[in-house]
Parts: structure tokens; C-alpha cells; sequence
């Protein structure tokens, strides 16, 4: 109930942004009581959080949402975001940082067409061309888009269209595997046989033309969405959200080890024990399993997600009512630590990012009310086990 009312006196007044900032600068509050399948941990388990920056700050009655981070090979670090901010429907807006992070400035506007655009995804091409996939929306028309950048993000131009639909279209994740662009996204094209899946399609033109669709997710009890992968040599951990357990949502995960071609059935990541309680849009990165267990370079990676939850809300449900925490798992996904805070607020926290860096820490970008914030955290001197969850 309490970010409810922070959220809607800050939407009312604007007068507690400034509060809300005060208080951001803070460590987050750790979350201790035992609320998920397995428990929530004490303390901040296997990484220690520095304290957050922000990426822009909306003003009131204006918003900014899903921010997705690429680091650049000459340092920059580059924002992908949807905002409403100056006009009457959401666009992609790029942002650099050109201090790891510390401060942001807005770089170029990188969507086009009619309609309302969300939901950025970066990736940078063996080349150096910078490539941004999002999903467009107009009344009865869905698209995935691609738009390229050839100047390191400061223009963009359209390139291409993933995916087109009348049902919906949303998410989509784009990553590079050897010389193919590869794009995973929620689709309800597939409905009423699929509530929703998860497709995959491929280029092999640099995002010019698009292979035919293919579904890694075919569950009819379940509306699978909000893909987050990564590639771990010829291995894909794919993390999704699914609604066939009773909770409102769950996070599993599917893994590929021929590069795509065929999958597991899936694993149970998170679940909170109150099945009124939700655990969504999941993001994950990949952490050196030598770093953290000692294992050797040939042990499977250590994996990390994060996603959005309303289980430490005893009165509430829902996402207005959402923190980020975070679990991780050091053999391939077949098990999973408790979960641990990774950021809380008195506002609405949503639809995290997650990127390793080149130094081994993890880079977590997420929505925080009227704010896009990143966090950056590190391996802990002594990291915290942590109780598998059963998954």
C-alpha cells in the first residue's frame, strides 16, 4: 500500500520527486521475510549493490519505462528506453553515458512509424553496427521493429520489420550468435490454441530479411512472455514468465544446447509461495563460474535473473506493488538460490535489465515510478549460499 500512495501522490503533486530521489540515494532495503518458494535470504546474498544513478528522470505526468543497456567497445555506455516525454504516444529514446554509468545525456530518438513503441532491445553486430529491435502498436496492428545505427547510436534509420501481427506482439530480445541476428519476443498470434508463446526467428543478413517463426514455447495453460536470454558457447538460457501454476506469474527457464534448434522443457526458476503473489519479466546475465565457485572454466556458468515481485507487500497485489530482487544458480539452471533484494523503493519497480561487465560485475537497469535507474553489483568478499528453491 505504501508504494501506492508514494506513486500516487508523486503522479498528483510532483512534489515527492524530490523526496523519492533523496531517498534513492540510499542503499536499497534488504528483504527478510520468508515469502518465496525456498525463502527469502538475508542480507544481499551473492552480490553487493552500489548505490543507484538515474538515466532521466520524467517529470510529472510524464513517464519513462524499460531501460536496456549496451556497453560499446569504445566505452560509451548506451540506454534504450520508451517515453511519452513532449508528445501524446511512447518512442524509443537513446541515451549515452560516457562515465560508466554515472551520468546520463539523451542521444537520438531510434523509432519510427505511427503508434505507441516500447519495449527496446540493444545489440552491437560483429561489425560495429549498432542494432535496436522494439514492438510498435497501433489499433489492430502489432509490429516488431528494427531500426541500425552506423555512428555509434547518435542516428538511426529503419532497417527492417521482425514480425507482424493483429493479436499482439510485444517484447522482443535481440542478441548476436556468430553472423546471425537472432530475435526472441512474446506473440499472441497463436491464440486461442496459445495464449501466448514464445517465437524465435533468425537473419542472416544483418537484420535485412527474417526467417520463418518458430515457437521455443507451446504451453496452452500458460501465457509465456517477457524473453530474456544469453549464450553461453553454443548453450542458450532463455528465462521467461508463465501463468500455469497459480500464481500470476512464475519464472521458468528453457535452455538450448545446439543453438537453437532444440529445446528443454521447462525449469522452475521462482515462485512465490502466496499464490496471490507474482514473479515477472525476468532479466539475466551470466557470471565467470570460476570467480564464484572455484569450479574451473569448464564447470556450467553461473546464471543470475532478476525479475519484478509483490511478495513482500502483505497487503497488496499487483504490479504497482512490485520490488526487484534477484536468484542465481551455479549448475546450468538445475537449481536456484533463495531470493535476495536488488532494489526497493517507495515506488512501483518494474521491468529490470540485466549486463555483465567486461570487469565481472553486473550491471541492473530498472523503472523506479517516474525514474529509470542502474545499480551496479558486485561479487560479494564472501558470498551468502543461499537455499535452493526446489525448481
Amino acid at each position: 500500500m505504501w508504494k501506492m500512495l508514494a506513486w500516487g501522490l508523486t503522479a498528483l503533486g510532483g512534489f515527492l520527486v524530490c523526496l523519492g530521489r533523496g531517498a534513492l540515494a540510499e542503499a536499497a532495503p534488504e528483504a527478510s521475510a520468508p515469502s518465496a518458494a525456498g525463502a527469502t535470504g538475508p542480507g544481499s546474498g551473492l552480490l553487493r549493490w552500489e548505490a543507484p544513478t538515474p538515466i532521466v528522470v520524467a517529470p510529472p505526468g510524464r513517464g519513462a519505462w524499460y531501460p536496456r543497456l549496451l556497453i560499446l567497445p569504445d566505452g560509451r555506455w548506451l540506454a534504450g528506453y520508451d517515453t511519452n516525454v513532449g508528445t501524446d504516444h511512447t518512442y524509443i529514446q537513446v541515451a549515452e553515458s560516457r562515465n560508466g554509468g554515472r551520468t546520463w545525456q539523451p542521444l537520438a530518438v531510434a523509432s519510427f512509424g505511427q503508434g505507441n513503441a516500447a519495449n527496446a532491445s540493444l545489440a552491437i553486430g560483429p561489425d560495429g553496427r549498432l542494432y535496436l529491435a522494439y514492438r510498435l502498436v497501433r489499433p489492430g496492428q502489432y509490429e516488431l521493429r528494427l531500426s541500425v545505427s552506423d555512428d555509434g547510436g547518435r542516428t538511426w534509420r529503419p532497417q527492417s520489420v521482425i514480425a507482424r501481427g493483429v493479436r499482439g506482439l510485444w517484447e522482443p530480445a535481440i542478441g548476436w550468435v556468430g553472423d546471425e541476428l537472432w530475435a526472441f519476443y512474446s506473440t499472441e498470434e497463436h491464440a486461442p490454441w496459445l495464449p501466448q508463446a514464445i517465437g524465435f526467428r533468425r537473419s542472416t543478413d544483418g537484420g535485412q530479411t527474417w526467417e520463418r517463426e518458430a515457437l521455443v514455447t507451446r504451453n496452452s495453460r500458460s501465457r509465456d512472455g517477457m524473453p530474456a536470454w544469453v549464450l553461453q558457447g553454443e548453450t542458450v538460457y532463455l528465462a521467461f514468465e508463465a501463468t500455469d501454476l497459480g500464481n500470476p506469474f512464475v519464472i521458468k527457464l528453457i535452455t538450448s544446447p545446439d543453438g537453437g534448434r532444440t529445446w528443454s522443457s521447462p525449469r522452475l526458476v521462482y515462485q512465490p509461495v502466496d499464490r496471490r503473489k507474482r514473479a515477472s519479466a525476468p532479466a539475466v546475465a551470466l557470471l565467470p563460474t570460476a570467480v564464484v565457485s572455484g569450479q574451473g572454466p569448464a564447470a556450467p556458468p553461473c546464471l543470475v535473473v532478476a525479475f519484478q515481485t509483490d511478495e513482500d507487500d502483505p497487503q497488496s497485489s499487483g504490479d504497482a506493488y512490485t520490488d526487484i530482487k534477484y536468484v542465481w544458480s551455479c549448475d546450468g539452471g538445475s537449481s536456484w538460490s533463495a531470493a535476495y533484494s536488488a532494489w526497493a523503493s517507495p515506488w512501483p519497480d518494474h521491468w529490470s535489465g540485466l549486463i555483465t561487465l567486461a570487469d565481472g560485475r553486473l550491471a541492473l537497469s530498472v523503472t523506479s515510478g517516474n525514474q529509470l535507474l542502474v545499480r551496479l553489483g558486485r561479487l560479494a568478499a564472501e558470498p551468502e549460499a543461499g537455499q535452493p528453491d526446489g525448481g
